[in-house]
This record gives structure tokens, C-alpha cells and sequence, in this order.
């Protein structure tokens, strides 16, 4: 299975700490790695672990963080091809995690160029579906209409109340929003109604309650939180997998579940052995 994800990636500094906020001028952290951060960069790392074939465009500048997050990425086998800006500076977050799995993001995004410099419908080829965040929206718009223009499932990321984001959801087979976003918008069932207007299969992610659609509710699996930074993300590229893989929504929903826990369970992406089990343990 062949996916393209489309949209921001970012050098996370991860740090495992004690306690937040600090009772004192300095604090001793527990842990610390860097990880290739941002919506659709983590949602094609969870699909290439899942065993996809996944390109992943976005952008960065040329410069020493750039350099890395292209690295890391080769290293998880995802083909990342990056806009280059020259001179500008490739962003980066400070992500601190808590005990319990909880995490505080203190973001940087850096200076980059909004300009494309690849075809969408070449960058499309053979892709048999597409991941979508709202960070890039000059390039999101052409890709989401090639694929629709092909008839490719492309899945969004929908975490912002935005113009340019609703322009992406009118031009998608399936959208996924946040439950930040839906308590924003007055609710889940407004959220999904809103979305399910502009023509595409809705759904809401709950975090830990599970994730809701029109056919109901999803319950969450049941685990011990190490990390939760990126679950979303990894929900995201996970269930995308499994569509260009034909499953329906409600068994990509499962799978997608099953990969957000094993990651905040584990703190990184996990494979498709790995989902499978826990379905399994489950009777799904």
C-alpha cells in the first residue's frame, strides 16, 4: 500500500520530566530524545511502521535542523520530499512529558516559504490514499483535488476552526477532527453534522474516551500512559493505512485505536503485529 502524507513536520526535543510546572529555578529531567514532530510527519512515521509505503511531503530550510529531520525520517524508511527555503529556519518544539503520559508542547515555527515545488498529480502517483494536516494549505488544496479528481481517499486532520481548513474538509473523503476543535464548534454531534454537509465521513476523536462518528462510539483501549504526544497524530496515519489497505471506516477506526494506545503505551509508533495483538485481546 502506497500513501502520500501531506503537511508539517518539526524537530521535537523530547524530555521526560519528574513534575510540572518546576517548584524551583531547575529541574532534573528523567528522559531525553529527539523525534521527528509535527501532524502528517508523525501520522507517515505510524503508517510506515504499520508497513506502508509512504512519501511524505512538507517543508523545511536548509539548515542543520532540516538536515536531521531528514535523517530520522530516512532512518524510519519514509521518502520525504521537502520543499527547501533557503536562509529560513526549520521549526522545533520543546515537548515536555509528565508523569501519566500528559505533555506540554513549547513550539518554535521557524521561517519557511509557502510555495511548493512539486506537482501534486505526479506527487499523487500511485498513492492509494493521502493524509492531509492544515499546516500547508497552498499545497493541501491541489493535492486534495488531484486525489478527489482520481478518486483517492484522502483523510484530514482537522484541529483548527479556519477557513483554509474547511476549504480542505469540502475537498475530502474523510475528516477527522479534534475534540478541541468540536468544543469549540458546540459539540461533538455539531461537529460531525457540520462536516458530514460538506460531503465527507465524519469522525471525532475523544483521546482516552475513544473516537465517535455517526455510527456511535469507539471506546478507547484501556493502558498505561507513558506519552501521549503525537496519539492524534499516530490515530491519523493509522487509520489512512488502513483505508488505502480497504478496510472499511468502522474497522480502520479499530486498527487506528489500537495504534494510538500501543503508542502512548510505549511512547513511539508501534507496527502492525503490535496493533493486531491488542485487537485481538480484545475479541475485535
Amino acid at each position: 500500500m502506497k500513501l502520500v502524507c501531506l503537511g508539517w513536520t518539526c524537530l521535537d526535543q523530547r524530555l521526560q520530566v519528574a513534575s510540572f510546572p518546576p517548584c524551583s529555578s531547575r529541574s532534573e529531567v528523567l528522559g531525553f530524545r529527539w523525534a521527528v514532530g509535527g501532524p502528517a510527519a508523525v501520522g507517515a512515521l505510524a503508517a510506515a511502521r504499520l508497513g506502508g509505503q509512504v512519501k511524505l511531503l512538507s517543508r523545511r530550510a536548509d539548515d542543520p535542523v532540516g538536515a536531521q529531520l531528514a535523517t530520522l525520517l530516512a532512518g524510519e524508511g519514509v521518502e520525504a520530499q521537502f520543499s527547501l527555503t533557503r536562509g529560513g529556519e526549520s521549526p522545533v518544539s520543546a515537548v515536555l512529558t509528565v508523569p501519566g503520559g500528559e505533555r506540554y508542547i513549547f513550539r518554535y515555527r521557524g521561517r519557511l516559504g509557502e510555495q511548493a515545488d512539486w506537482n501534486p498529480r505526479e506527487a499523487l502517483a500511485g498513492a492509494d490514499a493521502v493524509l492531509i494536516d492544515q499546516r500547508w494549505p497552498a499545497a493541501a488544496l491541489p493535492l486534495a483535488d488531484a486525489a478527489r479528481e482520481r478518486g483517492v481517499p484522502a483523510v484530514l486532520d482537522l484541529d483548527r476552526d479556519e477557513l483554509a481548513g474547511w476549504e480542505l474538509a469540502a475537498r475530502c473523503s474523510h475528516v477527522i477532527a479534534s475534540e478541541e476543535l468540536a468544543r469549540a464548534l458546540g459539540g461533538v454531534g455539531a461537529t460531525l453534522e457540520r462536516i458530514a454537509s460538506l460531503g465527507a465521513w465524519a469522525a471525532v476523536t475523544l483521546g482516552e474516551r475513544g473516537v465517535v462518528c455517526a455510527e456511535g462510539l469507539y471506546p478507547a483501549h484501556a493502558v498505561e500512559a507513558r506519552d501521549s504526544t503525537g496519539a492524534g497524530d499516530v490515530f491519523h496515519g493509522a487509520f489512512t493505512w488502513a483505508l488505502a489497505g480497504g478496510y472499511s471506516e468502522a474497522a480502520a477506526l479499530r486498527l487506528a485505536s489500537a495504534a494510538a494506545a500501543l503508542h502512548v503505551q510505549n511512547g513511539h509508533p508501534q507496527d502492525h503485529a503490535a496493533a493486531l495483538a491488542l485487537l485481538r485481546s480484545r475479541g475485535e
